[in-house]
Parts: structure tokens; C-alpha cells; sequence
């Protein structure tokens, strides 16, 4: 049975405001008319350990070992269905854990702090660009997904929810607006997305094991440091596209056996299509359309 969340039936148009369902119909032909700082944003997310495609477990397991309430809360972040294909077969919905001013539509770059078990109080943060929406669309008031939070938990990470809400045991600050939230899960709040973004221009890298995601130093996004709770910066288009061609790189380097190890086919296969996708990515940077 075809996914009723797919971009062309008929119920998934009926849960959607008319505009925002043509913006998401449309993303493969939108066009981004000027490529500057206000149509390219770095936004940081928290680091997933299964490539933010899903719940993980992992994170669940260390969330101690985060910063943000939230996460050491619940055991996850929003963000760690960025690169979800449940949603949709044509698109990606994401979170960002910030609402942006100026940014309406363009290309995002997600950056993420390195969670390392064997060293949960490094000295020096560990900063990593990890994936890419190539044509994202942002949306104040959100895109409805159809899917419910509670059906992307497993039950251990909602019996973890109940037990929050029952004690109204909440660690850190505004616990009665999470508590709130936590209860309108239970009671099947639905998953809405603030950006939504085409797959055709948007992947996530390989893993650090494939020396997929790119290490960065805070000039490398133009600033002088990363600050613990910022979630978004400017970028200029010629930093942007700088890290773009690292990331091409060292995909490139994968599908040539260049890393150290002989890779598996299924893994180059996935570096072609990173490469083909970061390619149209730089193309939209440096040419201001699509």
C-alpha cells in the first residue's frame, strides 16, 4: 500500500494548508534568487550515533552525556530524524531547536559536537559538519509530518516519558513547559517539522569511521568560537562552499580506497550518491539557483 504521507496522494494534501503542501509539491523546482548569508545557515544539532535517520539508541543509553535538558531528559532530540526516509519518499522534514529571523529558504549545513564515551569531558569540544539540506524550506508555524512522536519511540523510551510526566521529575529549567510537551506525546501530539528539504539535494555524510564527516575549527563558519547553546550561524558562500568541497573530497577518497581500508560496495555506492548530491549542492552556492 502506497504511504499515505507521500507528496502525491490525496490525504496527505487534505492535512496540509494549501500553500505550504505547493512549497513541499514544488521543492525540486524552487529556486533560491540570491545566495548570501541570508540564504545559508550552519545550524547545530546534537550528535546522533546512527546518523540521524531514526531513534537511537545509543544516544538514549549516553543522554547523561549531553548538554541540552531535553536530551538528558528524554534520551533523545528531535533532530535525530533530520535524515528520516519514513516521512516521505521525495523529502526530508528536520528540526532545529531555534527559531530563525531571516532565514526563509536555502541551504542549511548541520554541524554537530562530537559525543566521545570514552571521554565525556574532553578538553577541547569536537565540532563536525555532518550533513546538508541543498533547498530547505523554512516554516515558523511548522510542516505537519502525520506520523505521531510516540510512533517513533520504542517502548523503553516512552515508559521513560510516562515515568517523567507521572513524577513531574524534570531536570533542569522550564519543567513545567517540557512536562506539558512530554504529556502531549502520551496523548499523541503529532511530529511537526520546521524545515522541509528535498532529498534529491540533501544527504547525510558517512561516518567518522569512513572519515566521512568533516572536523571544523570556528573560523572555518567565520566566527571566533562555538558557543555552547547557540544552535544557528551565518555563513558566508565562499566558506560554504570551502566545506562543501572538503566534504566532496573525502567521499571521493572512499570510492577510490583511499582511506586507509578497502571500503564495501555498498558504502561506495553511498559515497557516489553524497558525491552527486554535494555537487548540486555547490552548484546551487555558487550559481544562486537550482
Amino acid at each position: 500500500m502506497e504511504d499515505e504521507r507521500d507528496e502525491g496522494n490525496l490525504k496527505f494534501l487534505e492535512r496540509w494548508n494549501t500553500k505550504k503542501y505547493l512549497k513541499v509539491l514544488m521543492i525540486d523546482y524552487y529556486s533560491v534568487t540570491l545566495m548570501d548569508d541570508k540564504n545559508l545557515l550552519v545550524a547545530n544539532i546534537g550528535w546522533s550515533f546512527k546518523g540521524w535517520r531514526g531513534f537511537d539508541e545509543e544516544m538514549f543509553n549516553r543522554k547523561k552525556l549531553y548538554k541540552f535538558d531535553y536530551i538528558t531528559n528524554t534520551g533523545f532530540g528531535h533532530e535525530v530524524w533530520n535524515f528520516y526516509d519514513g516521512f516521505g519518499k521525495n523529502v526530508y522534514f528536520g528540526h532545529i531547536e531555534s527559531s530563525l529571523q531571516k532565514f526563509t529558504s536555502g541551504v542549511v549545513l548541520f554541524v554537530s559536537k562530537y559525543i566521545d564515551p570514552q571521554d565525556p569531558s574532553p578538553k577541547r569540544s569536537r565540532f563536525y559538519f555532518i550533513g546538508v539540506y541543498g533547498n530547505a524550506i523554512y516554516e515558523p508555524q511548522g510542516f505537519h509530518t502525520g506520523t505521531k512522536v510516540i510512533d517513533l519511540l520504542p517502548e523503553y523510551a516512552i515508559e521513560n516519558i510516562k515515568d517523567i510526566v507521572n513524577t513531574e521529575n524534570w531536570k533542569g529549567n522550564n519543567a513545567e513547559k517540557h512536562v506539558r510537551y512530554l504529556n502531549d506525546i502520551l496523548n499523541g501530539k503529532e511530529y511537526i517539522a520546521s524545515l522541509v528539504a528535498s532529498k534529491k539535494y540533501s544527504t547525510v555524510f558517512l561516518p567518522i569511521r569512513y572519515n566521512g564527516y568533516v572536523e571544523l575549527e570556528p573560523e572555518d563558519i567565520g566566527v571566533k568560537d562555538f558557543k555552547e547553546w547557540k544552535i544557528t550561524y551565518k555563513i558566508t558562500p565562499e566558506k560554504a562552499t570551502r566545506l562543501l568541497d572538503i566534504a566532496i573530497i573525502r567521499h571521493e577518497r572512499v570510492i577510490k580506497d583511499e582511506i586507509g581500508v578497502i571500503s564495501p560496495q555498498p558504502i561506495k555506492e553511498k559515497a557516489i550518491e553524497i558525491v552527486s548530491k554535494l555537487k548540486k549542492v555547490k552548484n546551487i552556492v555558487e550559481s544562486n539557483t537550482l
